[in-house]
């Protein structure tokens, strides 16, 4: 044998026998864990005080939530990590569900379930001031607190805009630990809103796909954990994925909700989509009316993201180059698409009727905008805190744009 082939095979055996060492002693003495999105591939388990080998996690619930309404049952978590469930009342239309959130200050609201969720116009006019928020992933605490900066609503969560309008722009779902708590906000401020004149639009994003779909792992665990309990309690991969598609099902309140909501609106002469708008929507010859009737129709499918089986242009909006995934118009991704370039913006602005895009999904250092204005990014990192400068967004005031923060800071752009 070559002496550099015997050289080469002792080098990976002393790394393999290191490897061997080195992984269980750190997994041991330190908070690691080697891990998929459902196995532990390498662990320890302090309580039992044992290795875990391939096993499947386990999650745990870990502080309140809810309600959800399933069927005709209310599933809620209290502080002590117990799921309870109690049978919806006849006249819940007319009592309010009270929602508690898991956070430090305790706070908690009342909702009152509707009827009905008539999806209203994707275009409409430009009221005199707007404010537009993304990517807010469960952070009640960051959402309220710019809220209330901007005096959106006050100390008790109750809207204060008056007919002015609020921008959601996706992803107020995953990572975060009140996504449910976040969700029976916006569904509360969405009445209040029309009852004051203003109005409330919610965005479709990715996370929210997601979560309809099935698909669990940005998920903090204690909503895997609640899925299991209010599903069949499954534990493997396909398993856990039919119970959590339980939680946001047409047949649940958040469920009905979500799909009542538009993935793309032109309000004055500003486009609103989570990720963007591609130029292969254009070329599809795909209207704003077209784009929301595709994606509230197949937003239980995920797999028209990989294949476009007989639907192309559902496939079209549903994957990449959709207003839930597209990245291009904030840079270049990976190998799927390029950055955007100014005459193919110009030939999407034109084909939507619309001077500026806004868009979230892609995270930027702050709130910003690029190609002259014509594109504005809102999605960035917000603080954990209630009044963070880092938790931004985008107000409009008489059609001028301006950054945003938790502080009340307002900035022209």
């Amino acid at each position: 044998m070559p002496r550099l082939l015997r050289r080469t095979l002792l080098a990976l055996t002393l790394l393999l026998l290191l490897g061997l060492i080195v992984l269980p002693l750190l997994v041991r003495f330190t908070d690691g864990t080697i891990s998929s999105p459902d196995r532990i591939l390498l662990g320890y388990d302090e309580e039992a005080e044992r290795f875990q080998v391939f096993e499947w996690k386990h999650y745990d619930l870990g502080g309140v939530d809810g309600p959800y309404v399933v069927g005709d049952s209310v599933f809620t978590v209290d502080a002590a990590g117990v799921l309870h469930r109690e049978r919806l009342p006849a006249d819940t239309l007319a009592g309010p569900l009270l929602v508690r959130v898991d956070n430090a200050a305790r706070d908690s609201f009342a909702v009152a379930l509707r009827a009905e969720h008539p999806i209203g116009p994707a275009v409409i006019a430009m009221p005199d001031t707007l404010l537009a928020v993304s990517d807010i992933e469960g952070n009640f605490d960051a959402f309220v607190g710019l809220l209330q900066a901007h005096a959106v609503v006050d100390a008790a969560f109750d809207w204060t805009f008056g007919t002015n309008h609020l921008v959601l722009l996706g992803d107020f779902m995953d990572r975060g630990i009140n996504v449910t708590a976040t969700l029976w906000l916006i569904y509360r401020l969405e009445q209040q809103a029309r009852d004051a004149g203003g109005q409330v639009h919610f965005i479709l994003g990715n996370h929210e796909a997601l979560n309809v779909q099935g698909r669990y792992g940005y998920a903090a665990p204690k909503y895997v954990r609640a899925a299991q309990e209010i599903g069949a309690g499954g534990v493997r991969s396909r398993e856990r994925r039919a119970d959590f598609r339980r939680l946001f099902a047409e047949d649940t309140e958040l469920g009905r909700w979500l799909r009542a909501h538009h993935a793309v609106a032109r309000i004055g002469p500003v486009l609103f989509a989570h990720a963007g708008l591609a130029p292969d929507l254009v070329e599809a010859n795909l209207s704003i009316d077209a784009i929301n009737a595709l994606v509230r129709a197949h937003l239980d499918d995920p797999d028209l993201y990989d294949a476009p089986g007989d639907n192309l242009k559902a496939h079209l909006v549903m994957s990449r180059t959709g207003p839930l995934w597209y990245r291009g118009l904030v840079r270049r991704y990976k190998q799927y698409y390029p950055r955007i370039t100014p005459e193919a913006l110009t030939r999407v602005l034109d084909h939507y009727e619309a001077e500026a895009i806004v868009v979230g999904h892609t995270v930027v250092d702050a709130v910003s905008s690029d190609f002259d204005g014509r594109v504005l990014r809102i999605d960035v990192k917000h603080g954990a805190e209630r009044r963070s400068p880092a938790t931004q967004g985008l107000l409009f005031l008489d059609g001028a744009p301006h950054r945003i923060d938790a502080t009340g800071a307002v900035v022209p752009l």
